[in-house]
């Protein structure tokens, strides 16, 4: 198979805006569709080596892994065992948990789905995944786990007719990934089943268009509308799109374009461009480029107290092309020589890598994250124990329904089942409802003496007809039909009181890019967009509990933080940052009202219109200027990022005692 530069170039412009997107650069939103434009190259390239073996009669399952192997396990060893000594250096017990089963993950190419299955509203921020990049190789391999038995299969049994069949199999895997995307977006994202029309429409390229030409005008028409594509992808797209999807077709389409046009030669002015020699040299380097970058950006935010400086990202980038361009020279070109370890030992040195890096993932699991790396009191600050005593109530887990067992929870519900918000006896008179946020604010009732109950679920707002578009079987919606069916049947009942992380679910997007994953709501009637649910679900909510005769009062959103306040006490000890946090991370006043103000809107115009209460919890955690994250004894009012601890629920307290109707 003919080498191409134009590919090469092809390579360089998908990693680059991956690049810049993780560089948080606000103009290509949607650069980390790069990586569907190297599914399709690898699609076509791999489809091509594939097809010449089997024309020339020297196909060879254990040939193509070795090649697998020489390709991606060197460089992905190195820069592995490296993320593992700078884990253990820098990460606190919680995370370098959570790495070590990443690294377990990623050595058995499992990744993809480790991170699906840590994205729950609790899961780590992705500012201490160094690894998760690696869900885009995981994905690769599964595929060509499966890919080369079925082409070499189709080639025995009907070689005439595997193009077409090929081809045609890109339209219903596109509609698999369309429909998860949908029903599931988070799995879609990150699994094999919804990503695979995008390499097989690089397959499908290299089966149908071999020794096709299309022409100097046809060259060009390709190469244009093909960039145009791209380019379109990442500035339209962006983070609250379901993706990959029906979206995907931008960056996929795209790069089958550019492929078919680089058919021709270098006629066309994008396969000129992309075969310009210093395009060349950033594709060449790309896979090495794409496996440092990230992990480089993660420990440098890390370890530092403030979100990385302009010029702090511009170096953390060039460190990972200098390491990508030794990475390449060094470690991937040599083992990519056949001359230069034998079949034998380059599957005993790349299977026994991963070996090794599974086991180190498994000690960090089984360790608890090693704590014994770090200094007593740093451990402290961020360990479990300190967290049930100063930030959580110790039975959280247990009051608020999990997306991970939706069924428990709604099973307690259906039966009136909810947590008690204190000691008083009698049949409740108050019902806090919400996600994990109202969750938190239980302390603030503890002293109360007029009996009351919490019901919630974690991402669940606290309306009707609503849920997260990746939760579940809707628990969401069946929860809170549930809830009310409980308000409307419980006539001791004389207050409800509706709290939940508005401003979150009203954009659809969390305070910072690295944290939470977006989230989009669904709704019951087919409404669209995040703020139109939210209307019009709080408003249906509020028709029914005004016609129930509860007083209700809603409560506006909570400041939000752009760090977990316990781990970042322990960072500023472990690393000698010498830094007040609250000049670090405590919003702005006029920022958190920026931030909730859409959502504040909202809430605002629904209370007056079906006579609620409103309670704006800024006058209790905000002084003129700042909404600080640690009390005047340097106790922390947050338990991480958005949720308030038991101090900084108690701050609720006294207006709840004023201003709730009991």
């Amino acid at each position: 198979m003919r080498h191409r530069r134009d590919i090469d170039g092809l390579r360089a412009l998908a990693v680059m805006p991956v690049l810049l997107y993780h560089a948080h650069v606000p103009f290509l939103p949607g650069g980390f569709t790069g990586v569907d434009i190297f599914f399709v190259i690898s699609g076509f390239l791999i489809t091509g080596l594939l097809m010449e073996d089997l024309a020339q009669g020297r196909f060879s399952i254990l040939d193509f892994y070795e090649r697998r192997i020489r390709r991606i396990f060197p460089a992905l060893s190195v820069v592995l065992a490296v993320c593992f000594v700078f884990a253990f250096l820098l990460f606190l017990p919680r995370d370098f948990k959570d790495f070590s089963q990443s690294l377990s993950a990623t050595a058995a190419f499992l990744s993809n789905m480790f991170f699906w299955h840590e994205s729950d509203y609790f899961a780590p921020a992705s500012e201490t995944m160094p690894l998760l990049h690696t869900w885009s190789l995981a994905v690769e391999e599964q595929y060509y786990i499966l890919f080369p038995p079925m082409l070499w299969l189709l080639a025995r049994t009907m070689p005439k007719r595997m193009p077409i069949v090929i081809a045609l199999s890109v339209l219903p895997l596109l509609g698999v990934g369309i429909w998860m995307t949908q029903a599931e977006p988070t799995l879609a994202f990150y699994s094999l089943p919804a990503r695979a029309w995008e390499l097989l429409a690089g397959a499908a390229v290299a089966l149908l268009a071999r020794d096709w030409k299309p022409g100097a005008v046809g060259t060009h028409i390709l190469g244009g509308l093909g960039l145009s594509f791209i380019l379109a992808g990442f500035v339209l797209i962006d983070s609250r799109y379901p993706f990959p999807g029906f979206w995907a077709i931008l960056p996929v389409g795209g790069a089958v374009m550019i492929l078919l046009a680089g058919q021709g030669g270098s006629a066309g002015w994008v396969t000129h461009m992309l075969s310009l020699k210093s395009v060349v040299r950033i594709g060449l380097v790309s896979y090495s480029l794409y496996l440092w970058h990230w992990p480089i950006l993660v420990f440098a935010q890390y370890y530092t107290p403030y979100p990385l400086t302009p010029l702090q990202t511009a170096g953390a980038l060039a460190l990972s092309f200098l390491l990508a361009a030794l990475s390449w020279r060094y470690i991937e070109q040599p083992f990519r020589n056949r001359a230069f370890l034998s079949r034998k030992l380059i599957f005993t040195l790349g299977v026994g890598a991963m070996a090794v890096l599974f086991v180190l993932g498994l000690m960090g699991h089984f360790t608890n994250g090693l704590p014994q790396r770090l200094p007593p009191d740093v451990v402290r600050l961020s360990s479990k124990a300190y967290e049930l005593e100063y930030l959580a109530l110790p039975d959280r887990a247990q009051c608020l329904g999990s997306l991970s067992n939706p069924k428990a929870a709604l099973r307690k519900a259906e039966q009136g089942i909810f947590c008690p918000l204190n000691t008083a006896h009698g049949a409740p008179q108050v019902l806090l409802w919400g996600d994990s946020h109202a969750e938190a604010l239980r302390p603030a009732f503890k002293e109360s003496s007029i009996p009351g109950t919490f019901a919630g679920m974690e991402s669940c707002p606290p309306l009707l007809d609503v849920w997260i578009a990746a939760a579940p079987d809707e628990a969401c919606r069946q929860y809170n039909k549930a809830v009310m069916d409980f308000i409307e049947k419980t006539p001791s009942l004389k207050t409800v009181i509706l709290y939940a992380r508005w401003a979150y679910y009203e954009s659809g997007q969390p305070i910072t890019v690295s944290g939470d994953r977006p989230v989009v709501l669904r709704h019951a009637q087919g409404v669209k967009g995040n703020a139109d649910i939210l209307r019009i679900s709080l408003q249906e909510t509020l028709a029914r509990l005004k016609k129930r005769g509860v007083v209700v009062t809603l409560i506006l959103g909570t400041p939000e933080i752009r760090q977990d306040v316990s781990d970042a006490m322990a960072r500023n000890i472990l690393f000698g940052w010498n830094q007040d946090l609250n000049a670090v991370l405590a919003p702005s006043l006029v920022a958190h009202r920026n931030r909730n103000s859409a959502a504040d809107k909202i809430l605002h115009q629904s209370a007056q219109g079906y006579g609620a209460k409103i309670m704006d919890p800024a006058p209790m955690i905000c002084d003129q200027d700042t909404c600080p994250v640690l009390n005047r004894d340097g106790m922390p009012l947050y338990r991480d990022d958005d949720h308030l601890s038991i101090l900084g629920a108690q701050l609720f307290s006294r207006i709840f005692k004023e201003k709730v109707t009991f």
